[in-house]
């Protein structure tokens, strides 16, 4: 495994692609065993493996939600809750998440994420989960790692 880059988008892109989280006491890990996109001169290649790692975190910096949508009666709702980050990492034992949206600032990102493959007791335990990590210290960054 070799070390990529901080803060990688867009040259690393992890739309439709799965991932398994962890966390080992003060790294956060997203494991991509299946590979992401990485940007290589002007094309991308598809189904690198790598993985996502936050050094030196802590779980307070993490928001996990769960959203649901439904119709009711010909009306759109939709029901949003809290998920504890014990719920969350031990989700992340049992299941894998597909990433459909990511968004990124300043010591911030944002990802949209479905439980893969689909399961219709986990959706509508979970529906779409979307995790939040807000790093108040800059300093702190996302590492990308390739396994090839």
């Amino acid at each position: 495994m070799r070390f990529y880059k901080n803060n990688a988008y867009p040259d690393i892109v992890l739309h439709d692609y799965t991932f398994q989280a962890s966390f080992d006491g003060e790294n956060l890990i997203f494991d991509f065993d299946q590979g992401f996109c990485v940007k290589v001169g002007e094309e991308y290649e598809h189904y690198v493996r790598g993985m996502i790692k936050i050094p030196q975190f802590s779980l307070d910096e993490l928001n996990v939600y769960s959203v649901k949508y439904f119709n009711f009666l010909g009306i759109h709702r939709k029901i949003g809750k809290d998920i504890e980050i014990d719920e969350f990492l031990e989700l992340c034992n049992k299941k894998r998440f597909v990433v459909y949206d990511e968004y990124y600032a300043m010591g911030q990102f944002i990802w949209k994420c479905a439980i893969y493959p689909y399961d219709k007791k986990s959706k509508k335990i979970y529906g779409d989960i979307i995790i939040n990590a807000n790093m108040e210290d800059l300093q702190k960054s996302l590492e990308y790692y390739l396994y090839k």
